[in-house]
């Protein structure tokens, strides 16, 4: 008897042992699988909220301007109380699924883009390219600083300038960085030369710098660039006074992101939001119809 007593307290010994590996294997899974959970519940939560984020911007990137220039009084973001209908893009749950979502949108005007210097207005231009900027009120002397957006490239793109007025164009100028890394066959005949090296503009656009002259023009209304022989990276400013933002170039729109309801949602949850910023530039003429403007005796003649 003292024999069997003793294998039974070495076997009750030996299932002691595999049940607490395998309690501790059971904890040690279930621990992963409540991570897993929690992850892929961050995930839902993040992507939900960034999806309303963006879908609320894209709402107001379709709006016309006169729209958005109402609704700039109206979505301030400086709401002391409910916010305004008009500012709220709500998102509602589908089938078998709890959770709605919502974007509350602010409108402002902007002057620059979101660059270190803040008082300058930043374009990428692809090659053949063009893009147009708002002059209205300006009656001084803007700088272009540009460079190549292939920062690889040892060749600087060449600008050309179309400066319109209320009425028609009243200037026209093309300017040249030299011939550095371009084909032998390209020549910019009548071109104005440019100077090597910024002024007051980024160190990465530290390459070309052109000082265009709109002393004298009354009326101003729009500067159109296009990207020659290469795509540009450009920056205008206001030269007098010196470093002088440009007028509003248009709308900046931030998009804040939200899940607004569910029927078990936790205060975290609850307190998640995304922030989607774009810009919107007041509306211009594509430069697929600039042979109007090159022409001798064309269209915006």
């Amino acid at each position: 008897m003292k024999k069997i007593q003793s294998q039974s307290g070495q076997i009750l010994l030996i299932v002691i042992v595999f049940m607490t590996i395998a309690l501790a294997l059971g904890i040690s899974i279930s621990l992963r699988s409540i991570s897993s959970i929690s992850r892929v519940s961050d995930v839902d939560t993040t992507s939900r909220v960034l999806a309303a984020a963006e879908g609320g911007a894209e709402s107001f990137l379709q709006k016309s301007t006169q729209e958005l220039v109402t609704l700039k009084s109206v979505c301030t973001g400086n709401y002391s109380g409910t916010v305004p209908t008009q500012c709220v893009v709500t998102y509602n749950p589908i089938t078998n699924d709890a959770i709605s979502s919502q974007a509350v949108v602010t409108v402002e005007d902007y002057y620059y883009t979101e660059d270190p210097l803040s008082y300058i207005y930043t374009l990428n231009i692809d090659d053949g390219d063009m893009k147009e900027i708002n002059l209205e009120g300006i009656k001084q002397d803007v700088m272009i600083c540009w460079a190549s957006m292939d920062s690889s490239s040892v060749s600087t793109p060449d600008l050309y300038f179309t400066v319109i007025d209320a009425n028609s164009i009243v200037l026209q100028k093309g300017v040249s960085s030299g011939s550095i890394g371009k084909p032998a066959s390209y020549n910019a005949h009548g071109f104005d030369s440019s100077s090597v090296g910024s002024t007051d503009c980024d160190t990465d656009t530290n390459a070309h710098t052109y000082r265009l002259n709109l002393i004298g023009y009354g009326n101003l209304s729009k500067l159109r660039i296009k990207s020659i022989a290469g795509a540009s990276k450009v920056q205008v400013y206001s030269v007098n006074p010196a470093k002088t933002p440009l007028p509003v170039q248009g709308f900046k729109i931030t998009s804040t992101g939200s899940l607004t309801s569910s029927k078990n949602i936790s205060a975290e949850v609850e307190n998640t939001t995304k922030i989607t910023v774009v810009y919107k530039p007041y509306p211009y003429v594509t430069g697929l119809l600039d042979f109007g403007m090159y022409s001798i005796g064309g269209l915006a003649q």
